[in-house]
């Protein structure tokens, strides 16, 4: 077994220098200056290439090339002991163990040279066919192993920089795929952010009125959509907002499309509004409104925070002044990671910030005012969610809807609601259109199916006398109230 191991080695060292200068990219598959070394070859090698006392000597350890302390505690610690053992490895495996470096390799190779384990083809290609390995004095001997080892360690480091070059190329390459890949994923990202903020804003668009609404709606999308486009993002900061306008006109729906629209532009993280008024801000005891403020505004981070009637903060009492003093602390605290929404009338919202400081109303450089809607819209705001419920109308009813809504705006006064009056007015119909089917099905069950959802003018006329009632009621006791 050990002549095969030896056999082999020195048949190796045959191949390696007969072929090293015509095909030197073949037999150095792994670029390791001697790599080749250590292949096993094949068992063609004629028997007396050693005599038995160099095979012999192979079985000595490795104390015998006197090796540095720390390339001989390496090779020990892989439990590499004689130098059979350690011609039985290639270069490659040898660089590959623990703690081994190619200065350890290097010397290894070279103290086996010396003590003069190898071959003559080994010594043809280091000396040439000229000397004699035994005419050679130790200095010569090291000077031709060095030459030797630094020819091919050129070899080897210009093969290794090739190595590196075109490892760096297939990086590169692969870089330049994964960029194009998230190029293509921001890109998608992009068009399905785009998609679903043109939905919420013909969302918006669809809603009847609401004009200037919508032109600020459009401006803030334009804003941060151009910040995004220049690359200016960190630029970007959530304007909080102030909604005047009557009950009903639509606030609260716009602050939710808002949100949705803020959440695809990355405004802010969740698409979700709390809708809160003074009672969830304000404690019954003394200390503890701060407390409460502080849970809500956290629970509202990441979304929109609608305050309903803010100007309620501003009432005179201790309260309010302390939820408002709370909230503006944690806008500046938290600032870009909620919208606050104030919300209410006009002229109290005004009154409020005129009788604030400075610094509050710099803090809402966006204001939007919901104008009341005309009859006209009205109008058509009632036979939109009419067609929602499958109500239809006879053509006489639908000519007495528009009378009948200037009708019920002039009966409520101050407490007219828009749209918000107007699903009511809708309830008001239905009611007094079953009515009068109930009363007709007590005599005649068999009423057809298109009778449950028309409105006839029967309908609108008895809502429209129990309005004018309520009406002539209220107008008397305005009369009264002044002395007549």
């Amino acid at each position: 077994m050990k002549n095969n191991i030896f056999k082999s080695f020195y048949k190796t060292l045959l191949t390696l220098f007969k072929n090293s200068q015509e095909n030197q990219d073949e037999m150095i598959k792994e670029n390791e200056p001697y790599e080749n070394i250590f292949i096993q070859a094949e068992e063609d090698i004629i028997d007396d290439d050693f005599d038995d006392e160099e095979i012999l000597d192979l079985e000595d350890g490795i104390e015998e090339l006197n090796l540095s302390i720390r390339a001989y505690t390496t090779l020990k610690r892989a439990s590499i002991d004689s130098i059979s053992q350690l011609l039985s490895i290639n270069f490659s495996s040898l660089m590959k163990i623990r703690t081994m470096g190619i200065k350890s390799a290097h010397e290894i190779i070279l103290k086996l040279f010396m003590a003069g384990h190898f071959s003559e083809s080994l010594m043809l290609e280091v000396l040439g066919p000229f000397q004699n390995y035994e005419s050679l004095n130790e200095l010569e001997k090291r000077e031709l192993a060095e030459s030797y080892i630094s020819n091919h360690n050129e070899k080897y480091f210009n093969e290794r920089r090739e190595i590196e070059r075109r490892a760096e190329e297939e990086r590169k390459k692969y870089r330049e795929i994964e960029r194009k890949k998230e190029e293509e994923r921001k890109k998608r990202r992009e068009q399905k952010r785009k998609k679903e903020i043109d939905e919420q804003f013909l969302i918006l668009q669809d809603m009847i009125g609401l004009e200037e609404v919508k032109t600020q709606v459009e401006d803030l999308i334009i804003y941060y959509t151009m910040k995004k486009l220049k690359k200016q993002e960190n630029m970007i900061r959530i304007p909080h907002m102030v909604f005047t306008g009557n009950p009903g006109t639509g606030k609260t729906t716009v602050a939710k499309i808002i949100a949705n629209i803020y959440n695809c532009l990355g405004t802010i993280d969740e698409n979700k509004v709390m809708i809160t008024s003074r009672s969830d801000f304000c404690a019954g005891y003394a200390g503890q409104t701060a407390i409460k403020t502080t849970e809500l505004f956290q629970s509202a981070l990441g979304g929109v925070l609608f305050v309903d009637e803010a100007y309620s903060l501003f009432d005179n009492d201790s309260y309010g002044q302390e939820a408002l003093d709370t909230l503006t602390g944690l806008m500046t605290k938290h600032e870009g990671k909620c919208c606050v929404i104030f919300a209410g009338y006009q002229d109290e919202i005004n009154k409020m910030f005129d009788n604030s400081n400075m610094g509050l109303r710099e803090r809402f450089p966006t204001f939007i005012h919901f104008q009341d809607f005309t009859n006209e819209e009205l109008m058509a705001i009632l036979m939109h969610i009419s067609k929602k419920q499958n109500i239809v109308y006879s053509e006489n009813a639908q000519a007495m809807l528009e009378d009948l809504i200037i009708l019920k705006r002039e009966s409520l006064g101050k407490s007219f609601s828009n749209a918000r009056t107007i699903r009511n007015l809708l309830q008001e119909i239905i009611t007094h259109q079953e009515r009068r089917i109930y009363k007709k099905y007590q005599s005649d069950i068999n009423i057809k199916d298109e009778e449950l959802y028309k409105i006839e003018e029967e309908d609108i006329i008895n809502l429209r006398n129990s309005i004018q009632v309520h009406l002539a009621e209220r107008q008397s006791q305005k009369l009264r109230s002044i002395g007549f």
